[in-house]
């Protein structure tokens, strides 16, 4: 695999650049279950209006921690906290009545994170690039459907199949209506970028005791206590 890096590999998953593929594909889905990493994305409106989202993220098996300047997410095995900055929202959960009451387990829908419901089908343009002596960058196009594709760009250690960084740029269209005769839709870019990628995971982050006091046996607040409860289940 790393000889490729004496040159420029241009291979698509028919030309047989699949088993490649599939091996940085399945080390990217592996980290849907323990990972921790940071990101960035920066929306581009046709107006050339900017908006930035930067956090860090966790995942361990079902625990769940999404801290941004947007927003905060915490899911564990006993509540679901979403606290939205800008509205000054947020909702609470505990899910275990949640569970009693749905007759299921409460899940997470992260399907869009980390390529994890993306299969080799998806995938184009496959190409192995050097970077200097140490590294190298695989770039491909992720095609998401109805006219939509990620292209990505993930940079490994020498010798890795797990990404120390990835990159990509989406568009989206900004309405569902078709546009007029001789009008083009009106698209948001949005330039990502995800890095600090470790399997290491800091599990002191999932611990609900810095958010919520059950002191009496009724759930407050520690934290975002001045945010209005659009939905508390305790």
């Amino acid at each position: 695999m790393i000889a490729l890096l004496a040159g420029i590999c241009n291979c698509s998953y028919a030309q047989g650049g699949g088993p490649m593929l599939k091996s940085y594909l399945d080390a990217m889905r592996s980290l849907s279950h323990n990972c921790s990493m940071a990101y960035t994305a920066t929306c581009i409106y046709p107006d050339q209006r900017r908006t930035t989202v930067a956090g860090k993220l966790a995942i361990s098996d079902r625990n769940y921690y999404d801290s941004s300047n947007v927003r905060f997410v915490l899911m564990n095995s006993k509540w679901l906290v979403v606290a939205e900055h800008e509205s000054r929202m947020i909702n609470v959960v505990y899910l275990p009545d949640w569970k009693k009451k749905m007759g299921k387990e409460f899940e997470l829908d992260i399907s869009g994170y980390l390529l994890s419901n993306a299969s080799l089908e998806d995938f184009s343009g496959f190409k192995v690039i050097p970077v200097g002596k140490d590294s190298f960058a695989v770039s491909v196009t992720y095609d998401l459907g109805e006219g939509q594709a990620i292209d990505l760009k993930l940079h490994y250690p020498k010798d890795g199949t797990m990404p120390a960084r990835y990159e990509g740029i989406i568009s989206y269209a900004m309405s569902d209506e078709d546009p007029g005769a001789g009008e083009r839709p009106e698209t948001v870019k949005v330039q990502f970028e995800c890095h600090s990628i470790s399997r290491s995971v800091d599990v002191g982050v999932f611990d609900d005791g810095r958010l919520i006091d059950m002191a009496g046996g009724k759930a407050r607040m520690k934290r975002y206590n001045n945010y209005k409860i659009s939905r508390k289940s305790s």
